[in-house]
């Protein structure tokens, strides 16, 4: 027989810390994020709005391969403290390897000014496997 009274309890307590980690991983990819578009040399967010697919698709792969390392971090972290840390420090990381794809890679801002896709899909493929390798990192 299953005891039902084990599993509410298992639930009332587990259910906060789960909240509480997805809300600090929200909150250091928005943090991420913000700061990605603010060291972007050009309006990124203007370019989607006037219809640069370049520029969506760059964006797309900054915010998945900013994602990649922090669902990681909350997979392999042994508690809150630990989600902190490494999520701060896999952001840090992965801020750096955008920032390396987008400059030595392909230059990102001659990719999204020119409206380049093909570019651009190759810039974001290469963010995503910076993020892949930085997730990676993190189970050891």
């Amino acid at each position: 027989m299953i005891d039902t009274s084990l599993i509410l309890n298992t639930l009332g307590s587990g259910v906060p810390v789960i909240l509480l980690h997805a809300v600090m991983a929200l909150a250091m990819f928005a943090a991420g994020l913000w700061i990605r578009i603010r060291l972007t040399a050009f309006d990124e967010l203007a370019e989607i709005q006037g219809g640069n697919v370049a520029a969506a698709i760059n964006l797309s792969g900054v915010m998945i391969a900013l994602a990649v390392p922090l669902a990681s971090t909350l997979v392999t972290s042994a508690g809150t403290l630990d989600v902190a840390i490494w999520g701060l420090v896999t952001v840090a990381v992965q801020l750096v390897f955008s920032e390396c794809a987008g400059r030595l890679f392909i230059r990102q801002i001659d990719v999204v000014r020119d409206r380049n896709v093909a570019g651009a899909l190759a810039l974001a493929s290469a963010q995503l496997s910076l993020g892949l390798l930085n997730a990676g990192a993190l189970a050891l």
